[in-house]
């Protein structure tokens, strides 16, 4: 087969131009003054964030052994990525060294291989921080704010209704098993003992409140 040949020459292109500066104007800003450095981080956005992923909480994890090693002080680790969504209620303590570990192989390969559940570790580490962290302290001002005509959504942001919701769930699951439907009353005892802990202070009808979180959280079929 011949070599193809255009008969028709391609047209020639433009170079580009090169922008001009209008009168009066400068690389320093028509006012004659350098322009301020556009920041590259949101300072607010980058607290906000902080505080969503670790807060309080994280502190108060900090001073727990590991749960590998039992070394302190710990490093708050999320057992759900925080790519993923993971939060200041997703965390359980961890050495360094494990902390790096569960970073290089996964967190799948990670329980796996020292046989841990991280999911209940880190709800019972949401569960073990004193009103008003933790689980206590979501409940608190769930219910608090039902008292006062404030919906559920008003008074917690998305992350915080889902951990909650999350949290009563899977203790809904876990009593489910050997109680059966039949003993509803009985797991929503379990968990009003578990999130209200002190009810000194509760100036509020606490069992009308369990019932309307376990039918949010959707009780297991």
């Amino acid at each position: 087969m011949g070599e193809l040949k255009r008969y028709t020459p391609l047209p020639r292109g433009k170079g580009l131009k090169r922008a001009r500066l209008s009168a009066g104007c400068s690389i320093k800003g028509p006012t004659g003054k350098r322009r301020a450095r556009v920041n590259p981080v949101n300072s607010k956005r980058k607290r906000e964030r902080h505080a969503r992923n670790f807060g309080a909480e994280a502190d108060a994890v900090r001073g727990m052994k590991c749960l590998v090693t039992g070394e302190t002080p710990s490093v708050p680790a999320h057992v759900v990525s925080v790519g993923a969504g993971g939060g200041r209620f997703d965390i359980i303590p961890l050495s360094w060294d494990t902390h790096a570990e569960q970073h290089q192989t996964g967190i799948l390969t990670f329980a796996a291989k020292y046989g841990i559940d991280l999911r209940a570790q880190a709800d019972r580490v949401a569960l073990s921080h004193e009103y008003p962290l933790g689980m206590r302290g979501l409940a608190r001002r769930w219910t608090t704010a039902r008292t006062i005509g404030n919906t559920f959504e008003q008074d917690l942001d998305d992350y915080e209704r889902e951990a909650l919701l999350g949290w009563v769930r899977r203790r809904m699951e876990f009593w489910w098993k050997p109680c059966g439907n039949g003993h509803r009353t009985l797991i929503r005892a379990a968990i009003e003992c578990d999130l209200f802990e002190d009810t000194d202070d509760i100036d509020f009808d606490l069992g009308v409140a369990i019932v309307a979180l376990c039918e949010l959280a959707g009780w297991p079929s």
